[in-house]
C-alpha cells in the first residue's frame, strides 16, 4: 500500500470523478484552469483530522472530510447547483464502503451542504464527505 493519506485521497477523488455527469474538478495543488463563467465546476481537497484508536498498538483509524465546492454561474439561482449537491449526497451515502489501495474509506456521516457564498464571482456552495478508515499497522 502506498501512504495511507495518499491511498485515501485518492480512492476518494477517483469515487467523485465516477459521478456523471461528469464536472471539471480543481484538484488540490493541481494545474487547472477554470472554465468559462457561465460553466460549473468544483474544487476538491481532503483534510485529515487526529488519528483515533492508536492506544492498543500500531493500528489505528484515519479520519477526517473531503470538501467539494461546486461552483456555478452567479446570479442563476440555487437549483442547478442543490441538484448536484444532492447528487453527491446519494453518490457518498453514509456508510458507502470506497474499495482504494490496500485499504477501505468508510463514509462516516451524510454529506453535509454548507453555506452558499459568492466565490471569485460564482455561487459556491460547499459540502463536507466525513470519512475513516482502519489502518493496520
Amino acid at each position: 500500500m502506498t501512504n495511507y493519506a495518499t491511498a485515501i485521497r485518492a480512492a476518494l477523488e477517483q469515487h467523485l470523478a465516477a459521478m456523471t455527469p461528469t464536472l471539471s474538478t480543481a484538484y488540490a495543488n493541481e494545474d487547472f484552469d477554470p472554465p468559462a463563467n457561465d460553466t460549473p465546476y468544483q474544487r476538491v481537497s481532503v483534510l485529515f483530522g487526529q488519528p483515533g484508536g492508536g492506544e492498543n498498538g500500531a493500528s489505528f483509524v484515519a479520519q477526517g472530510a473531503m470538501m467539494v465546492r461546486l461552483l456555478y454561474p452567479a446570479k442563476a439561482g440555487w437549483g442547478a447547483a442543490l441538484e448536484r449537491a444532492a447528487a453527491v449526497q446519494a453518490h457518498f451515502r453514509r456508510g458507502l464502503a470506497v474499495p482504494g489501495d490496500g485499504l477501505v474509506v468508510t463514509i462516516s456521516l451524510t454529506p453535509e451542504i454548507g453555506r452558499e457564498d459568492i466565490d471569485d464571482g460564482r455561487f459556491s456552495l460547499p459540502l463536507t464527505i466525513w470519512f475513516h478508515t482502519h489502518i493496520s499497522a
